[in-house]
């Protein structure tokens, strides 16, 4: 009996183990992809600052105010069309951190299932009951 408790222990020492490796590298995982993210937003930014500097040099050089009207129309327009590409690509970081995040879960309840680990692990506990 005591036999069967240290095997009970021992497993559920290496099970919480393995919780905590997992978290780990979740957390790690984490904090990569956070800097991937925040690195980009800030090429971003730097991005969309160089195009309204450039805009203002070009209508500090503007002949007319209908010239300037016609520079400050099309950086609205550009940015705007900079903006929604910026906002899908950080949009598709976070969409693909996601899916990686999730799927060494999915592969693990795959072979989890495949092998009937948790079957055997049902009917053990319903032996013990």
């Amino acid at each position: 009996m005591a036999e069967t408790d240290k095997s009970g222990a021992e497993r559920w020492t290496d099970g919480l183990k393995a919780t905590g490796e997992k978290l780990r590298s979740a957390g790690e995982r984490l904090g990569e992809n956070t800097r991937a993210v925040n690195l980009r937003m800030l090429e971003q930014a730097e991005e969309n600052a160089r195009e309204a500097f450039r805009a203002m040099r070009e209508a500090a050089q503007a002949g007319s105010l209908k010239d300037v009207a016609e520079i400050q129309a099309r950086y609205l327009r550009e940015q705007g069309k900079r903006g929604t590409e910026q906002m899908r690509e950080i949009g598709e970081l976070i969409a693909r951190f996601g899916r990686d995040a999730v799927s060494p879960a999915k592969d693990e309840a795959k072979t989890t299932a495949k092998s009937g680990k948790g079957k055997k692990d049902a009917s053990e506990g319903s032996a013990d009951a």
